[in-house]
């Protein structure tokens, strides 16, 4: 009867969404049994007691097959080894600083924006556009190359090695920028590792932080290196702040002598750079080599475990023990296509979450160009300097509501829900944005940055709950490639969308009603993830833990 009792415990604890353990077919056997004990000795072989059979088995069918399990709630790390506040500490920084060069190198363009077509003279709008974009294409392929990588050497050296790339690269672009091809070829560089720092971030969240933080980790990290963009805004508009644009265009002497300034102060912003991606490599390097430590502890208790669950044959003392075979300490006995295959068949719920994740993060940080332009030109009191402010707006939002959104996640759990309310509101925030007077926009620029912060907090999360641990770098790989995908197809769908429904007026509102139809695919796609939480996970993706 004890046993029957522990039985009905688990059901119900099962049927509430908090059993972590599946239910098997000894369970519903132990039911099985202790019902029959229950019954009195008249309904023994009567046809209550064959009813009562064929119900047990169709519920034990019924509740074990079809049914998804998540991850057990436990951290990465095994039993015996925790982290202290400390050691904690030391996460966050090196996940924020992991990603924070790339962050950074990257968005210094964006302020540059204004000034490079008067150094280059003649270029284009397409060639400024191809300079954005060409960082992207070598991380489609890299990306998935780095992850083997991280599992073979852990974050913290591949996390080092790309903080030494970005300042490689950052040194050489004072160099070569006066040519626009070479200043093209190093943001080619720069964007072989531009994204899998991004990676790394992701892998030393799960490895290292605990359950229930989580998604606290992935807010706050994720925010905070996002605010490199508004570092950029901060320290490269100033350094242009004497000069005056119009006089490149005057007579020669005067515009040569101010095109030399001009040019200094663009070399002075690169070595800028420099100094960011040196900081980075210090700081990174200084919080994530104590963490070697907590490697070696796991894998010391690790190697205690595997020796005290090692098969150890024994035979009679008249028996020789030399005759034993030589086991090895850790079952190895499956196939290297075995191996590739777990690596790379994912489960279709990592799917789901990954595009509904791709998609709003992709949104969220490709239209903010697009976004300023389609403001401007829309409003003739917002100017190319104040639309900047709309810019601010967004990644200020970001960076705040980061963080509040991971400690929202990891209080009251129901993030695929939280992510479903993410999608409608910066859905309502492009629709406003064609409606609203001019300055009342900074309201949707808002919103669409506390969508920016908050969708690693409710999405990236789920994925170590549906992704086994061997294969959660894989997934956040794949996670960045499509991302990368997004954000390089993206403006370009706008702006051919913009063009073709542009108005007699030269207005267009093609920019906002085509990242609102994307968006309005993505919310079907997470609207589906919410439908099997509830009837394939029983609730798993909405806990706490």
């Amino acid at each position: 009867m004890r046993s029957a009792y522990g039985a009905r415990v688990k059901l119900a604890r099962f049927c509430k969404g908090s059993e972590v353990e599946p239910l098997l077919p000894e369970d519903f056997q132990r039911l099985r049994v202790g019902t029959h004990n229950a019954l009195s000795p008249k309904h023994i072989g009567s046809p209550r007691e064959r009813l009562l059979d064929r119900r047990f088995s169709m519920h034990s069918t019924m509740f074990y097959s079809g049914r998804a399990y998540c991850r057990p709630s436990r951290p990465s790390l095994p039993p015996g080894v925790m982290l202290n506040k400390c050691e904690l500490i030391l996460v966050f920084t090196a996940g924020i600083f992991a990603a924070f060069p790339s962050m950074y190198i990257n968005d210094a363009l964006v302020p540059l924006s204004t000034y490079l077509p008067y150094y280059y003279k003649g270029i284009t709008d397409s060639a400024m556009g191809w300079l954005t974009s060409v960082p992207f294409l070598p991380s489609l392929v890299i990306t998935i190359l780095v992850a083997p990588l991280i599992d073979k050497y852990g974050p913290v050296a591949v996390g080092i090695f790309c903080c030494i790339w970005f300042v490689a690269v950052s040194i050489l672009i004072p160099f070569v920028q006066a040519s626009f091809s070479w200043l093209l070829v190093t943001r080619v560089l720069f964007g072989l590792f531009s994204e899998s720092s991004w990676i790394v971030q992701a892998s030393l969240i799960a490895k290292y932080m605990p359950i229930h933080l989580e998604s606290f980790g992935f807010g706050l990290c994720m925010s905070i290196s996002t605010a490199a963009a508004l570092l950029c805004f901060g320290t490269i508009p100033p350094l242009f702040s004497d000069i005056n644009l119009s006089v490149l265009e005057g007579p020669e002497p005067m515009a040569q002598v101010e095109y030399l300034r001009l040019e200094k102060r663009i070399i002075l912003s690169y070595w800028l750079s420099v100094v960011i991606a040196v900081l980075s490599l210090v700081i990174f390097s200084a919080c994530s080599l104590p963490l070697v430590r907590i490697d070696k502890r796991a894998r010391v208790a690790r190697e205690e475990y595997f020796k005290h669950t090692a098969f150890v044959p024994t035979l009679p003392v008249y028996i020789n023990t030399t005759i034993l075979p030589r086991l090895p300490a850790r079952p190895n006995r499956s196939s290297q296509t075995f191996f590739l295959k777990q690596l790379v068949s994912l489960p279709p719920d990592f799917w789901l979450i990954n595009f509904s994740f791709s998609i709003l993060l992709a949104v969220c940080e490709s239209c903010q160009t697009l976004l300023l332009t389609f403001i401007q030109v829309q409003h003739e009191e917002i100017t190319s300097h104040t639309a900047e402010y709309f810019g601010v707006m967004r990644t200020l939002f970001a960076v705040i509501f980061g963080p509040l959104c991971g400690i929202l996640a990891g209080a009251v759990g129901r993030r695929p829900f939280l992510g479903c309310i993410t999608y409608i509101s910066i859905t309502v925030a492009f629709v406003l944005i064609m409606v609203l007077p001019a300055w009342y926009n900074l309201i949707p620029m808002a919103i669409i940055g506390i969508a920016d912060g908050g969708s690693s907090a409710f999405l990236k999360s789920l994925f170590s709950k549906v992704v086994s641990s061997s294969q959660i770098n894989t997934a956040y790989a794949i996670s960045e490639s499509f991302l990368n995908v997004y954000q390089f197809a993206l403006p370009p769908l706008a702006g051919f969308v913009s063009d073709l429904v542009r108005l007699n007026n030269g207005k267009s509102y093609g920019t906002p009603l085509t990242f609102t139809g994307v968006l309005i695919v993505g919310t079907i796609i997470i609207f589906i993830s919410i439908r099997r939480d509830k009837s394939v996970f029983r609730g798993r993706l909405s806990s706490r833990t």
